[in-house]
């Protein structure tokens, strides 16, 4: 047995719902990735463990 959907739309009715979704979205994968920054920054630098405080802070991740 197969299941079999249809939705229609008026044309332009798709883009129209989507125009403002852009920005909270970027906004939340921006959100995403400074929260991973700090995580990948912190283990990095505990890897590095034996090497001196002044190459541990040397390293950075930078978020665009």
């Amino acid at each position: 047995m197969a299941l079999s959907i249809s939705y229609r739309t008026s044309a332009g009715e798709f883009s129209r719902a989507m125009e403002g979704i852009g920005e909270p979205i970027a906004t939340a994968a921006t959100g995403a990735m400074r929260d991973a920054q700090e995580i990948i920054k912190r283990d990095g630098r505990a890897e590095m463990s034996g090497m001196s405080r002044v190459f541990q802070n040397a390293f950075r991740v930078d978020v665009y």
